[in-house]
């Protein structure tokens, strides 16, 4: 959750699909807990506006299907061997899932924040790589099947749509693996590699 400068919780703020919101410098900016850039704020309180809008979490959406099975069993309008989801994004996969993107949005802010120059390719390659690497790291803890294949596309649709947030023209990349990962998805491989594409 975002907080402001009083130490206030920001009350979320939805922004069209597709937009991107621009603040004043000094303005405050809202958002949702648990998206991309969520931490609004540099340590001497100036509002972080190089990153203005915001990318939903491929773990939010599992976490939904898991809320939506509960509350259809309690409601009686689900039957208990139709609700799966808890199988499929256990807590844990989910928290774990969720601890590697926290270190991939920090890594791209740092792409992109308070800098003079341009990230060069091999700096935002390793941002890539490290995350591709951990998410590798959690799909082995859960036996390898914490990630099938509509996981790692919507996996590698995140890590693509963050970057191009960032300002991080993925296209131009991807002759350096960041685009491939969701065309090699599409395609059927299995696993997420550590070249930042799926495979």
């Amino acid at each position: 959750m975002a907080w402001d400068r009083g130490g206030r919780q920001l009350e979320p703020e939805v922004l069209p699909a597709g937009s991107r919101s621009c603040a004043a410098p000094g303005a405050s900016m809202r958002r949702p807990a648990r998206t991309a850039f969520g931490n609004l704020f540099d340590p001497t309180g100036k509002a972080n506006v190089s990153l203005p809008t915001m990318v939903e979490r491929p773990t939010a959406a599992w976490r939904a299907n898991v809320e939506e099975d509960v509350a259809g069993l309690a409601a009686g309008t689900l039957d208990p061997d139709e609700a799966v989801a808890a199988q499929l994004w256990p807590d844990d996969m989910i928290r774990d899932t969720d601890e590697v993107l926290d270190l991939f949005e920090t890594d791209v802010a740092g792409l992109v924040n308070h800098r003079y120059e341009p990230a060069g390719d091999a700096e935002i390659f390793g941002v890539i790589e490290r995350t591709v690497r951990a998410l590798n790291a959690v799909n082995v803890r859960y036996d390898e099947a914490a990630y099938e294949t509509g996981e790692r596309e919507s996996l590698c649709k995140y890590i693509e749509d963050v970057l191009d947030v960032a300002g991080i023209d993925v296209d131009a990349f991807a002759g350096a693996g960041a685009g491939a990962a969701s065309s090699s998805a599409a395609e059927g491989n299995h696993g997420l590699s550590s070249t930042g594409s799926v495979g």
